[in-house]
């Protein structure tokens, strides 16, 4: 994604020599032809360009590789692994990407799923990036349970990178060698603080539900002494629970 059209296809398919001002003497051989034999991984392979796309389409077609100003086509042997972070088929749809060329690299998809998705690796991930700087500071560093909970319910759309950042930021604001909530970026403390107010305590949810089942069973019955007796037996709860809750 990185870089210009011509400098990726001379990286990739290599150059023959003056192929072009300021190009290596003798020519250079491209990563392809590094690669013969080998394995290939090309990241962020969504953002090709259509040209080099074409190029790309062939080798993976021909398993020849031409270089920059040649004519001789050079035979290879390489796995190719591409990876994005963008679902493909939809550049494909919009005309960002070769149909073609996506059925060619797609044989074997593997899907890695957000960290939303994964909650479970978040709590091991923590543990990683903070016994990493333990090791490069030789101290020792102690989390929270509560800073670690506000971490794990945090919906992540940055993924490992941005948790990565939250435990940089957060040992780089710590003054005794412990990661409290107060210590984490402000995106994920305003995401907790929105959780809190979405999610009220288990308890006072029943609480209110209760209340809300024993108004309707006395709005039904009525509102006397047999009315009341009447929603209680219909609640199967005693007529003194029925006063108690309702003087809750």
């Amino acid at each position: 994604g990185a870089l210009t059209s011509s400098i990726l296809e001379s990286e990739l398919f290599g150059y023959e020599d003056s192929a072009f001002t300021g190009s290596r003497k003798g020519g250079k051989e491209g990563l392809f032809e590094s690669a013969n034999h080998g394995t290939i991984f090309l990241d962020e392979v969504s953002e090709m360009d259509h040209a080099t796309q074409v190029k790309f389409l062939r080798v993976l077609q021909e398993r020849t590789v031409r270089r920059v100003g040649g004519v001789n086509e050079i035979p290879i042997d390489v796995r190719v692994i591409c990876a994005c972070n963008v679902n493909l088929m939809d550049y494909v749809n919009a005309g960002k990407f070769r149909k073609d060329l996506y059925y060619r690299i797609a044989v074997f998809h593997i899907h890695i799923p957000s960290l939303k998705e994964r909650k479970n690796d978040i709590n091991s991930l923590i543990d990683f990036y903070i016994s990493r700087y333990e090791r490069k500071k030789h101290t020792k560093i102690f989390i929270t349970s509560q800073a670690k909970n506000a971490l794990i319910s945090y919906d992540w759309p940055g993924n490992i990178r941005e948790l990565k950042n939250a435990i940089d930021y957060a040992l780089f604001m710590i003054s005794d060698n412990t990661i409290e909530t107060s210590s984490l970026p402000s995106s994920i403390l305003n995401y907790t603080s929105e959780a809190d107010d979405i999610f009220e305590p288990l308890s006072q949810k029943i609480s209110h539900l209760e209340k809300e089942i024993i108004q309707k069973a006395v709005d039904y019955y009525g509102n006397t002494v047999e009315g009341k007796k009447k929603a209680a037996k219909s609640l199967k709860i005693s007529l003194a629970t029925l006063y108690n809750k309702i003087g809750k």
